[in-house]
């Protein structure tokens, strides 16, 4: 009987990994101008978005010290992106967007065009950076942190991309560069 007191506490500390790690992934709708967008489970590297001027990207933060970082594939005559963020769950946590032209920036640095903190709201989208220019095929670097806020984790959020043209597709990075 005492081994399997030893064993319990093992185990359920593996399903609980499994099934945080599960939880880092994250989900994509791509807002076709209806409410009832689809959502699907992603993982580093896999297309989110396509053919859709506006993308819609919820996921987790495991800590304050988390960075996701997401390839904007901007469609042909794009010359508008706007990124912002709404809280998730538990109100006043606070999403930081960075936006960069053209992607690839040595790790460490952002070098943003645009940047903006949310605001915590968990009913509307707030912080939002823009790109304005000839972008049109251009890849633009999304990098998105925590500013500020509860700071309970894991925390979450839902990302919006927008664009004046249909994003060719968003990919998540596995970090910058």
């Amino acid at each position: 009987m005492k081994r399997a007191r030893v064993w319990l506490p093992a185990v359920l500390a593996i399903v609980v990994v499994v099934l945080g790690v599960g939880m880092a992934q994250s989900q994509a709708r791509p807002d076709h101008g209806n409410a009832k967008a689809s959502t699907s489970q992603k993982a580093v590297g896999d297309v989110f978005c396509q053919a859709a001027p506006t993308c819609t990207v919820g996921f987790n933060f495991n800590s304050a010290f988390d960075t996701h970082v997401y390839n904007v594939l901007m469609g042909t005559g794009a010359t508008r992106l706007t990124v912002d963020t709404e809280d998730c769950c538990i109100q006043n946590d606070h999403w930081g967007v960075f936006v960069n032209k053209f992607g690839g920036v040595a790790l460490g640095q952002t070098n943003p065009v645009a940047a903006a903190c949310g605001n915590g709201s968990i009913t509307a989208f707030s912080g939002a950076a823009s790109l304005s220019g000839a972008y049109g095929g251009k890849v633009i670097q999304v990098v998105v942190t925590h500013c500020s806020g509860v700071s309970t984790f894991p925390a979450g959020l839902n990302l919006r991309f927008t664009s004046d043209q249909p994003i060719q597709k968003v990919t998540q990075k596995s970090g910058l560069g």
